[in-house]
């Protein structure tokens, strides 16, 4: 039972990818006589393609027409032209000469105050490129007395061989 089931799938199996192959076969073809069908022998010359309906050649002779007219549009110039003067609203109220003097005075404490700002900068960043150039210069002092305690050492370590070996040697 079971073998004629496995016998029947592995036919079915078989039988898929042919009917797959003709199914692909028959579509090609149907193709290939559609295109021929389209395709009318022109033996080189262009010939126009057939309509099918005449309605799809209709011209238009005559003008279109809309059933109401467009309404017209007018531009919004009103803000081309400035209103007169006694209409306007100015934001602020006119200055008295004392005001602007004032004002003025507020403006030069301001520049005064930028100015002593800046120099204060100035100041603080040379103050801090001579803070760096002493400790560079302490940093190379510190390595030049490392390197001649050094050499001092090597110097002793070489008179304290020579001695041994010239004591080694008596």
């Amino acid at each position: 039972m079971q073998q004629q089931q496995q016998q029947q799938q592995q036919q079915q199996q078989q039988q898929q990818p042919q009917q797959q192959q003709q199914q692909h076969q028959q579509l090609k073809q149907q193709h290939q006589q559609q295109q021929q069908q389209q395709q009318p022998q022109s033996f080189g010359y262009a010939t126009p393609l057939p309509f099918s309906s005449p309605t799809t050649m209709a011209g238009f002779n005559h003008a279109l027409a809309f059933d109401t007219p467009a309404p017209s549009f007018g531009m919004d110039q009103s803000h081309l032209t400035s209103p007169p003067l006694s209409q306007t609203h100015l934001a602020s109220p006119l200055m008295t000469s004392d005001q602007i003097q004032v004002q003025q005075a507020q403006v030069q404490a301001q520049a005064q105050a930028l100015v002593i700002a800046q120099a204060q900068e100035i100041l603080r960043q040379q103050g801090l490129a001579r803070l760096q150039r002493q400790a560079q210069a302490q940093a190379q002092a510190q390595a030049q007395a490392q390197a001649q305690a050094q050499a001092q050492a090597q110097a002793q370590a070489q008179a304290q061989a020579q001695a041994q070996a010239q004591a080694q040697a008596q």
